[in-house]
């Protein structure tokens, strides 16, 4: 309770900047130390020239300096649509809470999802296997995703395994009880405005991204 309060009193542009900062320091060591030049060898050798393999790598160093502010601005994106979905769970129940506390309950919850990135980092820093890039983006820490075999995984699938997870349960939670403490209510109540609102969202999103594999991969 008193870390609520705590975070309560913080400034927005300030919770989302560390947001943002902490994000970006997680991808960019995870670029710097895991997305390796070894690791395009091992997925490119024997499809491309040597001299290939290093341009994609130049290419991708070039890059960095333009994927970040993207990042920050989809991380944006993200914190605005949830609000907006939050505010409708809690408008249809006639809450009228501000909009900028919803966000910055938004931001907060955001949070969480760096834990998988920071383990992801994690476990492939301290492996002693070659990996290769497919591997590294099929990872995803406590998913669905781990139970099935990557290789024979349909595309289409990917996307909706790697979003059955366990960060993603504890969101949910993190979102309810943060509401719970902005609307003074009992937590069960909270939670249930976040599922009755967040969870058909996701389903539609997850729903669009299927629909893009299907489109941009046919079959």
């Amino acid at each position: 309770m008193k870390l609520y309060y705590y975070l309560e009193r913080q400034n927005i542009f300030k919770l989302f900047a560390a947001l943002t900062l902490l994000t970006i320091a997680v991808d960019f060591l995870t670029q710097r130390y895991i997305f390796t030049s070894t690791v395009y060898y091992n997925s490119f050798s024997e499809q491309l020239s040597m001299d290939q393999i290093d341009n994609i790598i130049a290419n991708k160093d070039k890059s960095f300096y333009f994927v970040y502010p993207i990042e920050a601005v989809l991380l944006l994106l993200k914190c605005l649509c949830i609000t907006i979905v939050i505010q409708a769970g809690l408008f249809f129940r006639n809450i009228n809470i501000s909009y900028s506390k919803v966000f910055k309950i938004s931001i907060l919850g955001e949070f969480v999802f760096l834990a998988p990135q920071l383990i992801k980092f994690l476990w492939f820093y301290f492996s002693k296997q070659a990996y290769t890039i497919d591997d590294l983006k099929t990872f995803f820490p406590l998913s669905a995703l781990n139970i099935f075999d990557e290789k024979t995984l349909p595309l289409l699938w990917y996307y909706p395994l790697k979003t059955i997870n366990i960060f993603e349960v504890i969101y949910w939670f993190v979102l309810g009880f943060l509401i719970s403490n902005l609307i003074k209510r009992d937590f069960n109540a909270s939670l249930n405005i976040v599922l009755s609102s967040y969870i058909p969202a996701l389903v539609i999103w997850v729903s669009f991204i299927m629909f893009l594999v299907v489109t941009l991969n046919p079959v």
